[in-house]
């Protein structure tokens, strides 16, 4: 505040040099179990002057606790649900635990016959909870076993996916991908007759949308194939082969199918027919595709590096991870154009503001 007075405006925080700062100086931290307790003293768990890593090593250990205890509280949790008979869903409730009010944010947790409605303290992991039970709670108010058996998927289709996995669980992955681009639409249904609403709407459109996922992932695979057959073709021919058949596992591998919306899907094709186009142009120029992916790694890593320490896939991570597939095809098969504009700009940008907001 005096040097905010003396000068005008706010000093920025890498001016003090916290790092630089002899030990005395810290704050020093206390991490105490069941400090409001009236009946018992306080029992000193940790103390240190990082934070940071006071939070690594027992943050873990907080929100089991606490986890328990809002559960406890909360008085909503039931198990072996299936089907909506629960009321509507709050987004969050307030709960008063040892004198102090905690959020607890009710969810629906995928048990694969049923679901169960529990009250998590993390509001992230609720959400990404949600989306799963919530999957699961419109798969089982649907006729799974019929749809499972009406899915068209011929015999040359089930042929084709062999080289990526077995054709009965892509018949489940398909419908389970189906259900979400249906049902799991932003925003999503915290009410019964919301649900009940999206659940009539969607029957009606199922089986077409099921057609026109099938006719997208057959364009896929015969790409796929094609691509294959021209890694194997040029063996250890070249010392970029590994990169690009990493970069090839990241697309098109077991599960793939219910992890990409049918938006996406239709991109599929054109993202296989550039590595496609790469490879052709390798033995020409590697010198040249060296340079270019010189640009891409640095982004490319910064992204899976991310996704190694935090699993949870939120909206913006997802765009940047296609926005990335865009790239590429900027990059090396430039001929068959992107679906938007980018430019490693771009994408450096938008990294940098992604790290700020999530």
């Amino acid at each position: 505040t005096y040097c905010q007075r003396r000068l005008g405006q706010p000093l920025p925080n890498q001016v003090w040099g916290l790092a630089t700062l002899p030990p005395h100086l810290l704050m020093n931290f206390r991490l105490l179990d069941n400090p409001n307790s009236t009946t018992t003293t306080p029992q000193i768990l940790a103390t240190g002057r990082d934070l940071i890593t006071l939070q690594q090593s027992w943050g873990n250990h907080a929100s089991t606790a606490c986890q328990r205890e809002v559960a406890q509280e909360s008085g909503l949790e039931r198990d072996h649900i299936d089907k909506w008979d629960f009321g509507d869903l709050p987004p969050q409730v307030n709960l008063t635990i040892n004198g102090i009010t905690v959020k607890g944010f009710p969810t629906l947790i995928d048990q694969d016959t049923h679901v169960a409605l529990r009250v998590l303290d993390n509001p992230q992991l609720a959400q990404q909870h949600f989306q799963s039970g919530l999957r699961r709670l419109f798969l089982l108010a649907l006729p799974t076993k019929k749809l499972l058996k009406q899915m068209p998927i011929d015999h040359k289709l089930c042929l084709q996916y062999l080289k990526v996995g077995n054709c009965e669980q892509l018949k489940a992955d398909m419908l389970a991908a189906i259900v979400d681009s249906l049902f799991l639409i932003e925003p999503l249904p915290t009410k019964q007759a919301e649900f009940e609403q999206r659940l009539t709407i969607g029957k009606q459109r199922l089986m077409t949308v099921a057609y026109e996922y099938a006719t997208q992932l057959a364009k896929v695979l015969v790409e796929y194939h094609a691509l294959t057959e021209k890694i194997a073709a040029l063996a250890n021919r070249t010392t970029t082969l590994p990169e690009i058949k990493q970069h090839l596992k990241h697309l098109i591998y077991d599960g793939f199918v219910k992890d990409i919306a049918i938006e996406q899907l239709k991109h599929l094709p054109r993202y296989l027919k550039a590595i496609q186009i790469r490879l052709e142009r390798l033995d020409q120029d590697p010198h040249k595709d060296a340079k270019k992916s010189a640009q891409l790694t640095p982004l490319w890593k910064a992204y899976w590096d991310y996704l190694a320490k935090q699993p949870t896939l939120h909206p913006e991570l997802k765009a940047f991870r296609w926005q990335l597939e865009e790239l590429r095809v900027s990059l090396f098969a430039p001929e068959l154009k992107t679906a938007y504009p980018v430019s490693v700009q771009r994408l450096e940008k938008f990294w940098q503001t992604l790290q700020q907001s999530v």
